[in-house]
């Protein structure tokens, strides 16, 4: 099932993020026909459609997993601005532009505007992803190399994502903490 993935850096308490979350939720029911519904006192499910959405709070960030039970490229449009008006929402409950996390394939295939969020690219078996970025932007902030790496301490190894950022120290930490 294909998969778009979208991180949020923050600096709020959980239960604030989850209080502004939550003040988010009527808008998404009543403008765009979503069911909103908590899982646990830190995951929100979205649904409407087909385009389903786990919003998972955690601490200095916002995961958002969101599952597409279809493909269909004449549907572009309609996923395009499904994901535009899912992020303004978030961007308006939270106060900043959410990471995109996406393979140039899929990005591609929407045929998406120029995006202004951060990218967080996901393209394994390159040296760098900057010669082959999704068409919708032109520098990347993060890059997943890889899906199989090892990391001392972390159980499962062989199974870890490892990632880049595309920046120094003080870059990240400017980045993380604006």
């Amino acid at each position: 099932m294909p998969k778009f993935d979208v991180d949020i850096p923050h600096a709020l308490a959980p239960e604030e993020a989850k209080t502004r979350l939550a003040g988010a939720t009527p808008k998404l029911e009543r403008d765009y026909g979503a069911t909103c519904t908590w899982q646990t006192d830190r995951q929100l499910i979205v649904s409407r459609k087909g385009l389903d959405a786990r919003v998972n709070i955690e601490d200095k960030r916002i995961h958002i997993e969101l599952s597409l039970g279809f493909l269909l490229t004449p549907l572009s449009g309609a996923i395009k601005n499904g994901i535009a008006t899912w992020a303004s929402i978030v961007k308006a409950a939270i106060g900043r532009d959410p990471i995109v996390r996406t393979t140039p394939g899929f990005w591609d295939g929407l045929n998406a505007p120029t995006e202004s969020a951060p990218l967080w690219v996901v393209h394994w078996g390159v040296s760098s992803p900057a010669s082959d970025l999704p068409s919708s932007w032109n520098a990347w902030w993060f890059w997943q190399y890889t899906a199989s790496g090892t990391v001392s301490g972390i159980p499962g190894s062989g199974n870890a994502s490892l990632d880049e950022f595309n920046g120094s120290l003080a870059d990240l930490y400017g980045f993380a903490v604006p």
